[in-house]
């Protein structure tokens, strides 16, 4: 039995002929070899192959480092991220996040928000470091047969807090708009958008002022709308000067930022067509626009712009407040063709124009006349300190007046609206 043992265990011994002194014990190394060869072989197609249903929902739901537990269903463009280890990703083009009700009467029901801007008064006097916004819910009824609406807001505001802050202040919320299946806002104080999930928010990314590279500052956003599956985000529009014009410092906010679904950001020098935009508008240097509500229109493939304030004469940081306007500008894509066309309801010197959008309809939705599309605009109200928001909505392009300014608060100045 012994000796039957150390057979099995002893290699086999070659003979090379013409070499009697050279005898190849090769069994376990050559069998060793071919076994890691394979195995390496293995691992590098593995690491090619495309993924499988479990890698690919994981790829569309882990996108900023967190799990999301559903995906929902959407209007989706999904494509390969270059940089991104070729994940699959999904940008989400649902527009509302929440269904359009069609009512029994055929009317169509949309959900609504608008967010605070509070200035200096954003800072918590009773939790330090902190700094607050509000939200309001509401709800617009359209009749897409008569074109009359009906607007109701829930009395009780949603409070948004965070302690991130710029020179002492935060939570300066200017604009909502829904990007990528998300609600987002942006602070323009330090740059930060955020994405509100119900109550809380959540920075996404931290926009720079100017061309990105000149300053630490954050960027001074008003207005957001998307745009060919990317979001852009504004400023003023206007020159930064000293508080009595006779001094450029930079023009940091005629830059715009386009941003990606993920978050890439490239800075826009728009300054030209803010110039373009204010002559359109009948104004020359040392007269300026100050810009706080444009929206792209997807359908009519065209800028529609609503300036806030609007003057022939030198900035004046005193006189700015009663420098409102009631006039719209429609852009085509590249700004070879500006036009100033109607009037948006009686000019309101202390009122002006913060945040703007258009009615999403659904497809089997035509308007009279046909190409129209409808409006719903916020107009703020700071008038040393007296402090009011209201709300308004009109046909494009012809500026009809469906709902004429009609006050929503007169405790809060709203800047920001979006269908949500």
């Amino acid at each position: 039995m012994n000796d039957w043992r150390r057979a099995i265990r002893t290699p086999i011994s070659y003979s090379v002929p013409g070499s009697s002194s050279n005898l190849i014990r090769q069994q376990t190394n050559f069998v060793s070899f071919v076994i890691l060869s394979g195995a390496l072989v293995l691992l590098i197609l593995y690491a090619f192959m495309p993924p499988n249903n479990n890698d690919t929902m994981q790829a569309l739901n882990d996108e900023h480092g967190h799990w999301h537990e559903k995906l929902v269903a959407c209007d989706c463009l999904s494509y390969i991220s270059q940089g991104h280890d070729n994940n699959l990703f999904v940008l989400n083009r649902t527009y509302p996040m929440t269904s359009i009700e069609t009512m029994s009467d055929g009317r169509l029901r949309y959900r609504i928000a608008v967010v605070a801007d509070l200035d200096k008064k954003s800072k918590s006097m009773s939790r330090p470091n902190t700094y607050l916004s509000y939200m309001l819910n509401g709800v617009l009824i359209f009749d897409p047969h008569s074109q009359t609406v009906e607007v109701n807001f829930e009395p009780k505001e949603i409070e948004l807090s965070s302690e991130f802050s710029s020179g002492g202040r935060g939570m300066e919320l200017s604009e909502l708009v829904v990007f990528n299946g998300k609600l987002y806002t942006c602070d323009d104080r330090t740059g930060i958008v955020f994405e509100i999930r119900n109550s809380l928010l959540l920075p996404w990314i931290i926009l720079p002022n100017g061309n990105g590279q000149s300053t630490g500052k954050g960027f001074k956003c008003e207005w957001m709308t998307v745009k060919d599956d990317h979001l852009y985000v504004g400023s003023l529009g206007k020159e930064w000067t000293s508080p009595n014009g006779d001094k450029i410092y930079n023009y940091d906010p005629q830059y715009v930022k386009r941003i990606s679904a993920f978050g890439h950001v490239e800075h826009l020098d728009w300054r030209l067509r803010y110039i373009e935009l204010r002559r359109a508008a009948g104004i020359e240097a040392p007269g300026y626009l100050v810009h706080e509500a444009a929206v792209w229109s997807k359908e009519r493939k065209q800028w529609y712009f609503l300036p806030r304030r609007a003057s022939h004469q030198l900035y004046d940081d005193s006189l700015d407040e009663k420098r409102g306007t009631n006039i719209l500008l429609v852009a085509n894509d590249n700004f070879t063709t500006i036009n100033k066309t109607v009037s948006i309801g009686p000019l309101i010197k202390t009122h002006g124009f913060s945040s703007l959008k258009l009615l999403p309809l659904p497809d089997e939705v035509k308007l009279s006349p046909l190409g129209s599309e409808i409006a719903i605009a916020i107009k703020s109200e700071e008038d040393n300190e007296a402090i009011a928001t209201y709300i308004m909505i009109f046909r494009l392009p012809d500026g009809h007046i469906l709902l004429p300014e009609t006050k929503i608060s007169s405790k809060h100045k709203y800047e920001g609206i979006e269908f949500v």
